[in-house]
């Protein structure tokens, strides 16, 4: 067995008797080597590396990626572009709400909040500066998630269940806009994708 052992220690370090241990052949002699299996196994794994590591403009994304990213940007962004115009075209139910919650400068506000709506929407949809517009719409997404939609609803002189209706669905409201919190973080880490105008700034040495 010390012998048996000691064989078997000799063929890890080089190419020694092998035929000493039972008649068996070793890996030299039927032209298997071991670090060839293991430059095999680094070489899988450093591939697998990159195709994780790939990012924003990466020529090696799929364009099925690329386009999900685009479809991304422009459905987290829809809705603040619909919700900035409609606040400076009619900024009467915005300047209400937020009079309701006690905040000051109301219509200041309000004006503040539709043309930031509008620009960082825009900016996410056509991929300029995704990173920080995808940001500062999850701060402000998740901000008016815990100010204006958090609480219960309860309007003076409405029925009980209308007040438990509507705080139902101001409910609903809060997790969607932690939802999309979610995802322009997301999106923040990714990047905007090849269809972008990102991509298009970004110097091919650094896409590589």
């Amino acid at each position: 067995m010390v012998y048996l052992s000691f064989a078997i220690n000799q063929q890890v370090s080089g190419c020694g008797r092998w035929s000493d241990v039972a008649g068996a052949k070793h890996p030299c002699q039927s032209g298997i080597s071991i670090d060839g299996h293991r430059d095999a196994e680094d070489q899988s794994t450093n591939q697998s590396v990159t195709r994780l590591n790939q990012h924003d403009g990466d020529p090696k994304m799929s364009n099925t990626a690329n386009l999900s990213l685009f479809a991304a940007r422009v459905l987290l962004s829809i809705m603040f572009l619909m919700s900035g115009y409609a606040k400076l075209m009619d900024p009467a139910a915005t300047i209400g709400m937020i009079t309701a919650a006690g905040i000051p400068a109301a219509t200041l506000l309000t004006y503040l909040t539709g043309t930031f709506e509008l620009v960082a929407s825009l900016a996410v949809i056509v991929g300029f500066q995704t990173s920080a517009a995808s940001i500062l719409l999850a701060g402000f997404t998740l901000f008016t998630a815990l100010v204006f939609h958090s609480g219960p609803i309860s309007i003076p002189g409405f029925p009980p269940e209308a007040n438990g209706l509507l705080s139902t669905f101001n409910n609903l409201m809060m997790m969607k806009n932690i939802s999309i919190t979610g995802g322009f973080l997301a999106l923040a880490v990714i990047g905007a994708g090849a269809f972008s105008v990102d991509a298009k700034r970004t110097p091919a040495s650094q896409a590589a």
